[in-house]
């Protein structure tokens, strides 16, 4: 299955399945990735490190890293509330490659040189709705139940209203003391929405690297 992916283009490393979460101790949560991932948001794997992972971690499910490598973002609907938030919207979605998730449905939408201007990682933007762009990652289809393909016809390009909508997450007031708030808060199932939110925030506030270290130390 990585072979498959490694094919298109996609930049995919193995993530832990409920399966590695319940038999390996150090893993804390599910989906934790089983290698730096963070190297294939500018590289693709190479067919060695694939072999390994696959003779390692039979039955790791398959991540992928979003952006421009992979030339995809990806619209995370999630649950009720994100079926709500986006039938609000009236704009209903094209046809896209879309997996079925456990809880609702990622679309899959074309990459273009436009979203280089744009927070692209974007947790919340509407309830129940998240963006995973440059920076993030999602699991995708790879045999196990919880994701399957609905539709694998090629992504297209995302529509106009996402743009729009970007525009005006952007332009919201956050608290001066979000991130203490949101490093107080941290748990294992928000450790990885809120490390990539602050990753993005300081990296478009343009903050010194030792500031940048010091506050995503201890989200790590």
């Amino acid at each position: 299955m990585y072979q498959n992916y490694l094919k298109m283009g996609w930049p995919v490393f193995p993530i832990a399945g409920p399966r590695y979460a319940k038999d390996k101790a150090e893993y804390k949560t599910w989906k934790a990735p089983l290698v730096y991932w963070q190297k294939f948001q500018t590289q693709l794997p190479t067919l060695e490190e694939i072999k390994y992972w696959e003779k390692k971690w039979p039955e790791a499910w398959i991540g992928c890293a979003m952006g421009p490598v992979s030339c995809h973002i990806v619209v995370d609907i999630d649950g009720e509330k994100g079926l709500a938030s986006l039938a609000s919207l009236k704009c209903p979605m094209p046809i896209t490659r879309t997996a079925k998730t456990q809880r609702g449905f990622h679309y899959y939408f074309k990459w273009s040189d436009r979203l280089n201007a744009y927070a692209t990682n974007s947790v919340g933007l509407l309830p129940g709705i998240d963006l995973r762009g440059n920076g993030s990652c999602v699991v995708i289809p790879s045999g196990n139940p919880d994701r399957i393909w609905a539709c694998e016809e090629l992504a297209v390009d995302l529509p106009e209203h996402w743009y729009t909508l970007m525009e005006q997450t952007e332009i919201k007031r956050l608290a001066p003391n979000w991130r203490s708030i949101a490093i107080a808060e941290l748990g294992d199932g928000n450790r990885h929405d809120t490390f990539v939110r602050l990753g993005v925030s300081v990296m478009n506030a343009k903050w010194p690297l030792e500031d940048a270290l010091a506050v995503l130390g201890l989200a790590a």
